[in-house]
């Protein structure tokens, strides 16, 4: 796994906060003040670790941009734009900062393999999380959606997840 650089930025509710490591710990920078942040560092589907205060306060996930080294998943994302001409900012939110988009694949990837142009969309992180987010959604009421429910036997179905 990469290393996290020695200074690097996060977004909290809007605000970006500086990070630099200060001896062998992280820490929050604001102005001539220095808070101590909690890193862990892990890496599963989603996310290679997050931030919290010492506390123990979840802050945000890791930013891609924290790790020294080439991101291979952004790599692959930027070779798939440039290979099928894709646009060069996110399709839902027009953000046109080129280290955050992603290829965002319709039919999942890890089911089809499929990387052709008409299967891909090209969105920010953060909107790509969304899409995720709305995905499984709408899985989870799909499968438990029966038409011969009343709305009360739906909802306590839902509930029951």
């Amino acid at each position: 796994m990469d290393r996290l650089k020695e200074e690097f930025t996060f977004s909290y509710q809007n605000k970006i906060i500086n990070v630099k490591k200060c001896g062998e710990v992280f820490c929050a920078i604001s102005g001539t003040t220095a808070k101590p942040l909690k890193i862990e560092i892990y890496e599963d589907n989603m996310h290679k670790g997050k931030i919290s205060t010492h506390e123990g306060k979840f802050l945000s996930w890791l930013p891609s941009d924290a790790f020294e080294g080439i991101d291979k998943k952004r790599e692959t994302h930027s070779a798939l734009i440039k290979a099928y001409n894709l646009p060069l900012f996110c399709e839902v939110c027009l953000n046109d900062d080129k280290s955050v988009l992603e290829v965002h694949h319709i039919k999942e990837h890890a089911v089809t393999e499929n990387d052709n142009k008409d299967n891909l969309r090209v969105y920010c992180s953060s909107c790509h999380s969304l899409v995720h987010n709305i995905r499984t959604i709408s899985s989870r009421i799909t499968r438990k959606f029966n038409p011969d429910l009343s709305v009360n036997d739906f909802k306590e179905k839902m509930n029951g997840q």
